[in-house]
């Protein structure tokens, strides 16, 4: 039997999201395709923390910007809470890299687009915290926008998040992919802020540019070390392509410390659209040989000329 919500219609299962089942639905009074997130029952019938995610959901409904999904409405049936959320239709981050690097002047555009979507949630007081190539998407006009802004304190993530900075670093296997692109400061279960998002970007970043995620190893445990304390390889030199000068911008998106990042999403964006927007070095080539090798050519070229104005002036006319 065809499933409803409110005046939404069940299209299809998408999969297991963060907060749970997701599915494609269809707006029956608007006539849109939406997206559906299932909250699950011990979330939806917990007082406390669905106070805090409804008090999330209705600051996320002020947000409106082409490099966010959409929120649109809380639903509430049968004892079941739903969340409404734009369908943007396209291929998630991870899908468009899909471990090959792209184009570094095409992941500075798409990284300084969602560098620009961040400031607008921080500028509403909007956190990420679960920021990584599955949770962008890449619209069939080339666009990113960020889905499951806001949500990472309900989510799966943010569980796993939780137990990591408590020191189960082996609790969940599943984590690894999720879990390498958390700043050192969410790690390590201290305060975070919106320079948690820019650490969260820059390993994006450098996984566009490189092809590989910069912390991801064989296990959570080494993970999060590697989280912590390792210092990835210059992207310039893991792929040859990635200019020179791309390298200090992702150095200091991926800063250890937060005093060490870019102070804003906006300046980070500034920075990266300046990287699309530079043109690449010209090659160095020796002074004066490229015009020693015209002289022949012109003075052939001129001589012509004289022969034929010569010809031209003292041939008889016939």
């Amino acid at each position: 039997m065809e499933r409803t919500v409110g005046q939404y219609r069940f299209i299809e299962r998408l999969g297991e999201g963060g907060l749970g089942e997701v599915h494609r639905a269809r707006d029956t009074r608007l006539g849109r395709t939406v997206v559906i997130k299932c909250v699950p029952s011990d979330l939806a019938h917990s007082p406390g923390p669905k106070a805090r995610l409804l008090t999330a959901a209705h600051t996320l409904k002020s947000l409106s910007h082409p490099r966010i999904a959409e929120f649109y409405e809380v639903v509430e049936e049968n004892d079941e809470l739903f969340l409404v959320f734009e369908y943007v239709e396209g291929e998630t981050l991870a899908q468009v890299v899909g471990g090959r690097p792209l184009n570094a002047r095409r992941a500075a555009e798409l990284a300084a687009q969602i560098a620009d979507g961040l400031a607008e949630a921080h500028a509403a007081g909007v956190l990420h915290l679960d920021l990584r190539p599955e949770t962008v998407i890449v619209t069939r006009k080339g666009q990113a926008k960020i889905i499951d802004l806001g949500l990472s304190d309900f989510s799966a993530t943010g569980a796993r998040r939780r137990r990591v900075a408590a020191g189960a670093v082996n609790a969940d296997a599943g984590a690894i992919g999720a879990l390498g692109y958390l700043s050192p400061e969410q790690a390590l279960g201290e305060n975070e802020d919106s320079r948690s998002d820019i650490f969260s970007l820059g390993a994006i970043f450098y996984e566009m540019l490189t092809g590989d995620a910069p912390f991801h190893q064989a296990d959570v445990g080494a993970t999060v070390l590697s989280v912590l304390r390792t210092t990835p390889q210059p992207p310039s030199q893991r792929n040859p392509a990635v200019p020179r000068y791309y390298d200090a911008v992702v150095v200091r998106m991926l800063a250890k410390s937060l005093q060490g990042r870019y102070e804003s999403a906006a300046t980070a964006a500034a920075a990266l659209r300046g990287l699309a927007d530079r043109q690449p070095e010209p090659t160095a080539t020796p002074p004066f040989v490229g015009h020693r090798r015209r002289w022949p050519v012109v003075a052939l070229a001129v001589g012509a000329v004289a022969v034929a104005i010569l010809l031209w002036l003292f041939l008889p006319v016939r």
